[in-house]
């Protein structure tokens, strides 16, 4: 019977994480995330927290997530004048996000991400955009 409690015991502590590897995605959402363009794939989109290193290019998407609910997305101009547009943000469900963004011109547009994948340094989400 000792056996089995140390074994049960011991099979506890391999499968327990730190506490400082346990983040939600309610945490890891929350900076500035920049789209890897070469790793996308017909509507999921790669994104890295803004410090990584990529390529050179002439323009990289961008979206912020604020802590407040805040958000902002970077957007492509023809003059290469980009600009942010801003809007807020807040859960539909464990894996999905809405973020509302008012543009320069006071239209509306609602981003819909769903998360397929969401680590501290990787975002892969499936865009929609309303």
């Amino acid at each position: 019977m000792k056996k089995i409690a140390f074994l049960f015991i011991l099979a506890l502590m391999v499968n327990c994480k730190n506490e400082n590897e346990i983040v939600s995605y309610k945490e890891l959402i929350i900076g500035t995330w920049k789209n890897d363009y070469n790793l996308d794939k017909d509507s999921l989109k790669y994104f890295v927290p803004q410090s990584t290193e990529l390529s050179a290019s002439r323009f990289r998407p961008s979206m912020t997530f604020e802590n407040d609910n805040k958000f902002s997305i970077l957007v492509l101009s023809p003059n290469d004048a980009h600009y942010l547009n801003y809007g807020t943000w807040s859960w539909k469900d464990d894996k999905t996000i809405i973020a509302t963004v008012t543009n320069t011109n006071k239209i509306v547009f609602n981003h819909t991400f769903k998360i397929i994948l969401l680590e501290k340094d990787k975002l892969i989400v499936n865009l929609k955009q309303e």
